[in-house]
């Protein structure tokens, strides 16, 4: 953490990394970028489309039977995103169901899951993930359109804004809330489930939330993150550096990539934190 971005850029490692699953074109002239839409303010005027799209997809469960939890929480997740940032009707129906199988073809997480499966995919010249990006590019000519009959501000508005009369822009358009969308769910899903498993192993706990306690529910969200999470930090060495670990120095080349282990003492920096 103490080495500066310009001398091992967290940013440039990230690139890199993403762009083994994502053809890297994508990155190029962006307009829109995932922290644009994750300022304070804007963060809590996503609320309203959390309840709605939990709302939604509760009905759609209907009153029984059996559910894979992460598959409901990746998919509640979509529709979050896409009611917050999509467009109109982005996030219902058959549009919505086709935007859900495009963007987990270009899901970039498998980049740091499945890192094995991404020289076919170099090989293949991201063939799967281009043909997902065009799917995403004809959806959305459709949702501009709609759009533009009746424009309602809101941050998909912000998106169409800065691409004005760009003569490709709906591309753009399509592929910076692609990348938005990407950025945001990184590990949304994933944090949501294990939340939903944990809380759910105990009764006890379970019927507290139930009966009312919502601040009982933050805290178990943030503790199942806390004991489940197995994330690495990349850094990418840009220039000959010295960087000191236990009060030894390492000398590190440019080109090295750096990896920190995130929740290395989230279970082991006391007595009693391994559950």
């Amino acid at each position: 953490y103490d080495i500066e971005e310009a001398v091992a850029s967290k940013g440039i490692a990230d690139m890199r990394m993403l762009a083994r699953k994502v053809p890297p074109d994508l990155f190029s002239d962006r307009r829109t970028i995932p922290h644009d839409m994750f300022t304070r303010e804007l963060a809590a005027a996503y609320l309203d489309h959390v309840a709605a799209a939990l709302s939604t997809e509760l009905e759609m469960l209907g009153g029984s039977g059996t559910v894979d939890v992460f598959e409901f929480t990746r998919r509640l997740g979509h529709r979050f995103g896409l009611a917050s940032w999509g467009g109109p009707g982005a996030a219902h129906g058959t549009v919505f169901d086709r935007l859900v199988v495009a963007l987990d073809e270009l899901d970039v997480s498998a980049a740091f899951v499945t890192p094995d499966a991404m020289a076919e995919i170099a090989a293949n010249d991201h063939a799967a993930e281009r043909a997902a990006l065009a799917e995403i590019e004809n959806v959305y000519a459709g949702i501009v359109a709609a759009h533009d009959l009746n424009p309602k501000p809101g941050m998909f508005a912000t998106i169409v804004d800065r691409w004005g009369s760009h003569e490709h822009r709906i591309r753009g358009i399509a592929r910076d809330v692609a990348l938005v969308h990407l950025g945001s769910m990184s590990n949304l899903f994933a944090a949501v489930g294990w939340s939903i498993v944990h809380i759910a192993q105990r009764p006890a706990l379970l019927d507290r939330i139930l009966s009312g306690e919502g601040d009982l529910a933050e805290r178990s969200a943030l503790e199942s993150i806390r004991v489940a999470q197995r994330s690495i930090m990349l850094r990418e060495v840009l220039q000959p550096a010295v960087i000191s670990i236990d009060g030894e120095e390492l000398e590190i080349d440019a080109g090295v990539t750096l990896a920190t282990l995130l929740p290395l003492t989230n279970t082991s920096a006391a007595p009693g934190l391994d559950e």
